[in-house]
């Protein structure tokens, strides 16, 4: 939903040359998660993967930010939009996706298969030998 509004923002800026390319670069990363989530080394990163692929994210508001400010002294509001936009989803996904609602969902949804027996919300051991 968060890379539709910034795409329709972008697609009603068009041919505002500030705005339009700002906010669609931002509704690109806004979508990119699960790209991110294919491509890093999720073994390794177990833990802090969710964290990981929202660094991935914020690179590109942040490179544009940094451009911004480098070339013309500022920043556009277009950029702080996008980074804040992504930053409420981040904390969205946090909480409500480690919450009660979310581990209801999962006993709904695993009720009858073998995954009924894996407690929601607890993180499996890494498949690493611990010694």
């Amino acid at each position: 939903m968060l890379f539709a509004s910034l795409l329709i923002g972008g697609v009603v800026k068009r041919r505002d040359r500030e705005w339009h390319p700002r906010l669609i670069i931002c509704g690109m990363a806004a979508i990119m998660g699960p790209s991110f989530g294919r491509l890093l080394p999720a073994p390794l990163l177990m833990y802090s993967m969710l964290t990981a692929v929202f660094i991935g994210m914020i690179a590109f508001p942040v490179a544009g930010i940094v451009r911004d400010k480098r070339r013309y002294g500022k920043v556009h509001p277009a950029w702080w939009l996008g980074l804040a936009s992504i930053l409420l989803l981040q904390l969205a996904t946090e909480t409500l996706g480690r919450g009660p609602i979310a581990a209801s969902i999962y006993e709904h949804v695993v009720i009858g298969t073998p995954g009924a027996r894996v407690p929601p919300l607890i993180y499996q051991s890494p498949p690493f030998p611990t010694s």
